[in-house]
C-alpha cells in the first residue's frame, strides 16, 4: 500500500513509499528500504493520505519553531 512518512519531514521532507502494516501491531508499518533492508515506522509518523501527512508535518514544524523560540530566549538572557 502507498503511504507517506513524516518521521524525518523537517530534514528530508515527506516521503512517499510502499509499505505494509506489520502483523504484530496495527500502528506499525514495515517499509522496504534501500538495498533490501526493512525498517519500521510507528504511528503517527505514517499516513494513508498526503493531506494527513502534510497536516502532521505542519504540526512538527510548529513544535520545532516553538522549541527554537525558547532556545533563543534562553540564549538572549545570558550575561557574561
Amino acid at each position: 500500500m502507498k503511504v507517506w512518512i513524516t518521521q524525518h519531514a523537517l530534514t528530508d521532507g515527506i516521503k512517499e513509499v510502499e509499505g505494509e502494516i506489520a502483523n504484530t501491531c496495527d500502528s506499525m508499518l514495515v517499509v522496504m528500504g534501500e538495498r533490501g533492508f526493512h525498517y519500521y515506522v510507528h504511528k503517527p509518523f505514517w499516513h494513508t493520505t498526503l493531506k494527513s501527512a502534510r497536516k502532521h508535518a505542519m504540526l512538527l514544524k510548529e513544535r520545532k519553531l516553538a522549541s527554537l523560540r525558547k532556545q533563543i530566549a534562553r540564549v538572549e538572557k545570558l550575561e557574561f
